[in-house]
């Protein structure tokens, strides 16, 4: 089995569509709410599923004091895209 991490989608649907099934697994980090197989959009999907995972952290900003908390949280989702 071969996995393929990206860090943005160039054009997703032929990577997919090239891929050996089951023999090649592709990790995208999306950009675009993208229909999924299943009819539902990807960021919908997403917002269904539990955090896996989070930290905080101090942001600087260009305001008044300067700095935010913010904790951003990470959801993942093994999906199919239709081609």
């Amino acid at each position: 089995m071969v996995t393929i991490i990206e860090d943005r989608e160039e054009d997703i649907y032929k990577q997919f569509s090239d891929a050996p099934g089951g023999t090649v697994h592709l990790l995208v980090r999306d950009s675009q709410n993208r229909k999924l197989d299943n009819g539902k959009r990807l960021h919908a999907h997403l917002k269904e599923l539990p955090v896996q995972g989070s930290y905080e952290m101090d942001i600087v900003q260009s305001t008044p004091s300067g700095y935010q908390k913010r904790k951003p949280g990470c959801r993942s989702v093994l999906t199919g895209l239709p081609c």
